[in-house]
């Protein structure tokens, strides 16, 4: 059975069946003669009170809504909603049909599938796709609003020698310890995108200018200059130095 309440005028609960009470991780007694505000996900409060007061007020027939709830376990429980009323003969509403579905597993792997299609996998950077809408949305902003953006590209010379020499474990490892430095000094409204292969693009928003796109590449390229102890212990043969000598 679906999860479904019952609630009255005031939006307080009058009857939970088993469904709904497993999905919230709650008994009747503790869910009847109480709106559901105690349960609800904090920043989602006011999303069903706001239904609510449409319903009441005749905008519509009937409300559809996607809310949060706060299982009894710690949980955070995703679910879709649909309210109507129930009406007499002379049409007042009598009280409020709720129908529910868990849709938490079915967002999750949704938003799995999103990051997947949209950041590298070995780096977990941007990749090509998600920075170009990035960029044009960077460009579309400087149209309206003015201002300036700086486009860098970074990439690691004789790369191939590292690959060649050590395999690609060794390659694919640096790589992802690259994009980790460059990672921790990338500014928040900042895309750092791993663009294909050794290369990396930075697109650094809200700039007063070129002196600034200077400042943030030799910020760059100090944090990726020094040797780093986890990186060495991958290769005994090999100093970390060397390896961070072909970065320009």
């Amino acid at each position: 059975m679906a999860p479904m309440l019952l609630t009255d005028l005031h939006d307080e609960i009058i009857a939970a069946n088993a469904a709904f009470c497993s999905m919230v991780g709650r008994t009747p007694a503790e869910l009847v003669g109480y709106d559901s505000k105690p349960f609800t996900f904090p920043e989602d409060i006011g999303i069903t009170e706001d239904s609510h007061q449409r319903i009441l007020r005749g905008e519509v027939s009937q409300v559809r809504y996607i809310k949060r709830y706060q299982h009894k376990d710690g949980r955070m429980i995703v679910a879709e909603i649909s309210k109507s009323p129930a009406r007499d003969e002379a049409g007042n509403t009598l009280y409020f049909i709720i129908s529910e579905r868990d849709i938490t597993e079915e967002r999750t792997l949704t938003a799995q599938l999103s990051h997947q299609a949209l950041h590298d996998p070995l780096t977990g950077l941007a990749n090509r796709a998600l920075f170009e809408d990035r960029l044009s949305q960077a460009m579309s902003r400087i149209d309206r609003l003015g201002g300036h953006c700086a486009l860098l590209l970074l990439d690691l010379d004789d790369f191939k020698g590292i690959n060649d020499s050590h395999g690609h474990l060794v390659g694919d490892q640096l790589l992802a310890e690259v994009a980790h430095r460059l990672e921790a000094v990338t500014r928040t409204a900042d895309t750092l995108c791993r663009f294909g292969g050794d290369e990396f693009l930075y697109l650094a928003e809200g700039i007063s200018g070129p002196a600034e796109a200077d400042e943030l590449a030799s910020r760059l390229m100090g944090r990726s200059r020094a040797p780093s102890r986890s990186v060495s212990s991958r290769s005994t043969s090999t100093p970390a130095s060397a390896w961070w000598s072909g970065i320009r």
